[in-house]
């Protein structure tokens, strides 16, 4: 009998830890899942889901590999829409437009509440545009999130004075360029600010900060056209 307690206690002792293992690599899995945007997740939803929920493409091309559908945002030139790319008939990545609420546009501030303000990094394009716009990618990596902001002067545009206040609150970003990134114009204003207004979304699989870069760099500077048109 003393046997069989010691067989009963062993078992019992496997199955909760077995059980507390299984938990971990679920809040594991949990916390590595992609975003979904309209239904649509990276790494899982396939080409054939993503007709069924968007309905066809208005545009389909190749770029650096992969195949990209473009949505036309109704109301609004071709050019500002939202583009879905594939790799092996599976969403890789999320580009999707944000259209600017003068009354109320998203800024960074907002961003950095949603997602944490350890960002992986601040980014200028490669392609030196963003001395023209001052535009910055804000990319969280391991979230599978990232950001393209411009300032409010892009489009002379004044924030609400209670978004001015809450940009003005948020704590200090450090921008910290890819090695690859195109060099300072002098007199250029080239620093990030949690001021600034969220013009793209990008979504795509948690992973580090040097894959994303590896794989999308190439990518990044042929995602969005200037943005006149985005101010509703």
């Amino acid at each position: 009998m003393k046997n069989l307690g010691y067989i009963f206690i062993g078992f019992m002792s496997i199955t909760i830890f077995a059980g507390v293992l299984s938990c971990c690599n679920l809040m594991d899995t949990q916390e590595s899942t992609a975003q979904s945007w309209r239904g649509i997740i990276p790494g899982d939803t396939t080409m054939d889901q993503v007709i069924a929920l968007l309905g066809d493409p208005d545009m389909r091309e190749e770029k650096e590999g992969q195949l990209c559908f473009e949505y036309t945002i109704p109301g609004l030139d071709r050019e500002y829409n939202h583009r879905i790319f594939f790799r092996r008939d599976i969403v890789s990545l999320i580009d999707a437009a944000v259209i600017v609420d003068r009354k109320s546009p998203y800024i960074v501030s907002m961003a950095l509440d949603e997602y944490g303000y350890d960002l992986d990094r601040v980014a200028l394009t490669i392609v030196g545009r963003d001395i023209l716009t001052n535009e910055h990618v804000y990319i969280w990596a391991d979230k599978g999130v990232a950001l393209v902001a411009l300032p409010a002067t892009f489009w002379e545009l004044d924030l609400p004075p209670d978004l001015a206040i809450l940009c003005q609150k948020s704590l200090k970003l450090e921008e910290r360029h890819p090695a690859q990134n195109t060099s300072i114009i002098p007199g250029a204003e080239t620093s990030p600010s949690p001021c600034h207004i969220v013009v793209r979304k990008l979504f795509f699989q948690p992973t580090t900060f040097a894959r994303f870069w590896s794989e999308y760099e190439s990518i990044i500077p042929e995602l969005w056209p200037f943005y006149e048109g985005y101010v509703q």
